[in-house]
C-alpha cells in the first residue's frame, strides 16, 4: 500500500501549514516580477513549473498608493498544480523559487543576474535542497524531498560537485524574507 500511495501521490507532504504563510508568499511573488497561475492542470503527475515568459504574455503589476503609482513588468510565471493541497503548493513554490533565486532562469537583462549554466541534475538538486531547507525550517515535512535527497546521495556517494552552497543559502534567505509581508516600495526588495 505504501508503494501505491507513493506512486499515486509523488508530491505528498505532511505536517501543518498556516495558509496565511502561503498566502503571504504568493502575495510577495509580484514584487519579484513573478506572476502566478494556480489553475495549472497536471493531475498528480506534475507539481509546478517556473519560466521566463514571452513578451507577448506581458503582465504588469499595478499599485496605487499614497506616494503615487508603481507599475512594473512581471516577466516570470510560476504555475502550480491546481490539484495540490496547501502543503504541496508551499513545497512546490519553494522549489520553483529555488530555481529563480539560484539564477537557473534567463534574466530579463544583465542587470538582474548572470544565468548560472549547469546541467539539469545540478539545477534540480539546488532547487530541491533550497525547498527542503525552507520547509524544514518552517515545520513542513516533505517525504518526497527526503527520499529524493537520500536516494541521490546513495546512488552517487556525494552531492554534485558544482553546486553552489552560496547560491542555495542566498535562495533560502530570499524565500524566507518572502514569508513576511514586504514593503510596497519596489526598491526595498530588489
Amino acid at each position: 500500500q505504501a508503494i501505491i500511495d507513493e506512486v499515486a501521490h509523488p508530491f505528498k507532504t505532511n505536517g501543518k501549514i498556516d495558509e496565511k504563510l502561503l498566502n503571504v508568499l504568493v502575495e510577495n511573488l509580484q514584487y519579484y516580477g513573478i506572476a502566478h497561475d494556480f489553475d495549472f492542470n497536471a493531475s498528480e503527475s506534475f507539481a509546478a513549473y517556473i519560466s521566463r515568459k514571452s513578451v507577448a504574455k506581458e503582465v504588469k503589476f499595478n499599485y496605487y498608493g499614497k506616494t503615487g503609482k508603481f507599475d512594473w513588468e512581471m516577466p516570470y510565471l510560476v504555475s502550480i498544480n491546481k490539484e495540490a493541497e496547501p502543503l504541496q503548493k508551499m513545497q512546490s513554490l519553494c522549489h520553483e523559487l529555488g530555481h529563480f533565486f539560484c539564477h537557473h532562469l534567463p534574466p530579463v537583462d544583465d542587470s538582474w543576474w548572470e544565468k548560472r549554466r549547469h546541467d539539469k541534475e545540478i539545477r534540480e538538486f539546488e532547487a530541491e535542497i533550497t525547498s527542503y531547507m525552507v520547509c524544514k525550517r518552517n515545520g513542513i515535512s516533505c517525504p518526497s524531498s527526503d527520499k529524493y535527497l537520500a536516494s541521490y546521495t546513495e546512488a552517487h556517494k556525494e552531492i554534485p560537485r558544482n553546486i553552489s552552497v552560496e547560491a542555495i543559502m542566498k535562495a533560502v534567505n530570499s524565500i524566507e524574507k518572502m514569508l513576511k509581508p514586504l514593503s510596497r516600495k519596489r526598491e526595498s526588495f530588489l
